[in-house]
């Protein structure tokens, strides 16, 4: 994705992490001619988004107690990865499901 300034110059810009996998899913779904069903709204996708700031907090520390995970951060991180192959995988059964019906 590229953005321009008023100058006219271009800067490489990046979806958001969240943002990014409701357009992987969705564009998934799309190509194998069904809606995807992930849900966006649940505990789930909230701690996969709290797993992936637990991530950029220990990429990006801006202190040594940011690096410090706690067994909350850990739950979080199994959690939303739970949320994550478990949604992965119900898109790819419904895909295989279309590809055998001939979308």
């Amino acid at each position: 994705e590229t953005k321009f300034d008023l100058r006219g110059k271009s800067k490489r810009r990046f979806l958001p992490f969240g943002d990014s996998v409701k357009f992987v899913f969705s564009i998934f779904a799309k190509v194998h001619g069904f809606v995807s069903s992930a849900n966006y709204g649940g505990k789930g996708w909230s701690t996969l988004l709290a797993a992936a700031e637990i991530r950029h907090r220990l990429m990006h520390p801006k202190s040594s107690t940011e690096l410090e995970v706690s067994d909350s951060d850990l739950n979080k991180i199994r959690d939303g990865a739970d949320w994550y192959f478990k949604t992965r995988n119900q898109l790819v059964e419904k895909a295989t499901s279309a590809i055998k019906n001939g979308i």
